[in-house]
């Protein structure tokens, strides 16, 4: 089959690395950046800076 989206070899190996994304885990996250959106303005900017700072693995593990 042909490669339709020009997936290199090194894409692939790093998708292939990522942790897999449950259901439970994306709407915990969501639910924790609705948190973070509900905070007071000054402590939102840090709260999204925090979690943008965030590995894929570490924000799993966050919610384990």
């Amino acid at each position: 089959m042909k490669n339709q989206f020009n997936i290199s070899d090194t894409m692939d190996i790093q998708k292939n690395n990522l942790p897999e994304w449950t259901w439970d885990d994306i709407i915990k996250l969501g639910l924790f950046t609705a948190r973070i959106l509900s905070l007071p303005k000054e402590r939102v900017y840090k709260g999204l800076y925090w979690l943008s700072q965030m590995s894929v693995k570490k924000l799993i593990a966050y919610f384990e």
